[in-house]
Order: structure tokens, then sequence, then C-alpha cells
């Protein structure tokens, strides 16, 4: 008989072991799953603010890159008229290969100048490759009527 008493007993245990002693590890995981959700979600916003403000950073030094850039096609343009004009100030006839070259000055700057306007901010990769081709581009204009300026 006194086995019995026990059996209701330990099943009475084991009951009230279970409803109380799991009811708090479940709150305490759903406690751990809703500050993991609040600290993704502070991590999507700071995400989103770095995102926000590396596009305004690209957007101001393109404008930058811009307006030095155009600053330098108009100087370009100027060298190269001035480089029209002193061959007719030296009323030299201007050869055919010389003046073709200075015809090509005047069409590559004003290809650049197109590009320089007409460019769409956008990705960081795509934003380098552009810098790069048009830098050098520029290098290669600049040199070569420095080259015709000392001829």
């Amino acid at each position: 008989m006194k086995n019995l008493n026990y059996t209701p007993m330990g099943v009475l245990l084991i009951l009230i072991y279970f409803t109380f002693g799991c009811t708090p590890k479940s709150e305490r995981n759903k406690k751990a799953a809703d500050e993991n959700v609040t600290k993704s979600r502070e991590n999507v916003d700071v995400a989103n603010e770095n995102l926000r403000q590396a596009k305004l950073d690209s957007a101001a030094e393109y404008q930058s890159f811009r307006t030095q850039m155009e600053l330098k096609l108009k100087e370009n343009d100027q060298k190269i008229a001035e480089l029209k004009a002193k061959a007719k100030s030296e009323k030299r006839d201007l050869d055919a290969a010389y003046a073709a070259d200075l015809e090509n000055l005047e069409k590559k700057n004003r290809e650049l100048q197109s590009r320089v306007v007409t460019y769409k901010t956008s990705y960081a990769d795509k934003w380098s490759s552009f810098k790069e081709s048009f830098n050098q581009e520029m290098d290669e204009i600049g040199k070569s009527i420095s080259r015709m300026a000392n001829d």
C-alpha cells in the first residue's frame, strides 16, 4: 500500500516540475529570441544608415570630381584655341596633320565633357572604374596639348 502512495506523489511531483520548471525556460528562450530580433533590427538600421551616408559621400565626391574636371576641360578648350590662334598669328599655314591633331583633341575633349556631365552615380566599383579611365584620358589630352604647344 505504501508503494501506491508514493506513485501518485511521484506523478504529482513530476507534473509540478514540468509545469513550473519548463515554463521559465521557454520564457527565457522567448526573451532571448526577442533580444536577438531587436539587435538584428538595430544592426539593419545601422547598416541602412551607413549605406545612406556612403551614397551621400559618393554623391559629394562625384560632384567635387565633376567640378574639377569641368574646369580642366574648359582649360583644355582654351589651350586648344590658343594653339589655333598662335598658328594663325604666326601666319603659318596649318599643315594637315597639325590641324587634324587639333580637331582630334577638340573632339576628345568634347566627348569627355559629355561623359562627365551625363554620368550617373552608381555603385562604388563602377564609380572607381569611371574615375580611373576618365583621369587617364584627361592625362592623355593634357600631354598631347603640351606636346603640340612645344612644337
